[in-house]
């Protein structure tokens, strides 16, 4: 009986691990994407949901880090038009925005399309922290040759104390987010 309780948990763990380790590398390449970015790229990819992703894409734009920004999604119409009104200079020749998708598959989709349509070697995606490992593979599946530079906005769901909170949804939403991305990334 021993030997059988002790194989069972021997195979939970080897099967567990991966999953642990892959979590472990999420969460670090999620927080990595926050640091402050130097970069530059032909292209700024900012995946709408948040607010704050459109407004960071646009102080990319603003500080030069790329001549043109898209923003890919259906919703923040509002923060579009902010945007805009905020930076003038930009708003005709330099600001896409194409509101069709509603998933990240979708997002990544549209924004494959548009790269390319503007040769673009180089992108800089905005999109949340706990976003940036799952968008990145998308995106990177349709951009097979193009070098992608994650840029998280940091959305506080990696602190422990929002992912462990007494009542924080942190660590179920970074749970589904990461299976999200192990799935994508399959």
């Amino acid at each position: 009986m021993w030997k059988v309780v002790t194989s069972v948990l021997a195979v939970s763990m080897a099967a567990l691990l991966p999953l642990l380790l892959g979590l472990i590398w999420f969460l670090h390449q999620a927080e990595a994407s926050t640091k402050p970015l130097s970069a530059r790229a032909d292209v700024i990819v900012a995946f709408s949901g948040d607010p704050r992703r459109i407004r960071a894409g646009g102080r990319l734009l603003a500080d030069g880090h790329a001549h043109r920004l898209l923003i890919v999604g259906e919703d923040n119409s509002d923060e579009v038009s902010a945007l805009r009104s905020r930076y003038p200079n930009f708003s005709a020749c330099c600001i896409a925005r194409i509101p069709f998708s509603r998933t990240t598959t979708q997002d990544a989709y549209v924004a494959g399309q548009w790269v390319r349509s503007k040769r673009a070697q180089s992108v800089i995606l905005v999109t949340s922290d706990f976003h940036i490992p799952r968008a990145t593979a998308e995106l990177g599946r349709q951009l097979p040759r193009i070098l992608i530079v994650p840029c998280g906005v940091k959305s506080g769901a990696l602190k422990l104390g929002s992912i462990f909170g007494e009542r924080s949804a942190g660590a179920p939403s970074l749970l589904r987010e990461y299976f999200k991305f192990a799935s994508a990334s399959i």
